[in-house]
């Protein structure tokens, strides 16, 4: 789904009140990467990947959903995987509070 269709569906109030609570939720869940905390850094994953569908970012979704399932079969989450997935949740941040403007 784009992300301006979700919005007209949705309404400018509606669709401000997630904006919000996207931010702050996938910012909470930014923090517990790199926790080492394997069960919280899973579901910040399964989390952030379910917020990326939501708002139709489906590449970012499915770099989510490859790193829950590392975190699963017991790796950890390198650095620049870390730095990956900050930009790319604060990038959508940016566009959709732009958008909620």
């Amino acid at each position: 789904m784009h992300i301006q269709t979700l919005k007209n569906d949705l309404g400018d109030e509606i669709f401000e009140q997630i904006v919000e609570l996207f931010t702050a939720e996938s910012s909470r869940h930014l923090d517990a990467l790199g926790s080492q905390d394997n069960e919280l850094e899973v579901r910040a994953c399964h989390n952030l990947k379910t917020h990326f569908r939501t708002f139709g970012a489906m590449e970012q979704a499915e770099f989510a959903e490859s790193l829950e399932l590392d975190l699963r079969d017991g790796q950890s989450i390198s650095d620049s995987d870390i730095q990956t997935l900050t930009e790319t949740t604060r990038a959508l941040q940016v566009e959709l509070k732009n958008l909620a403007a």
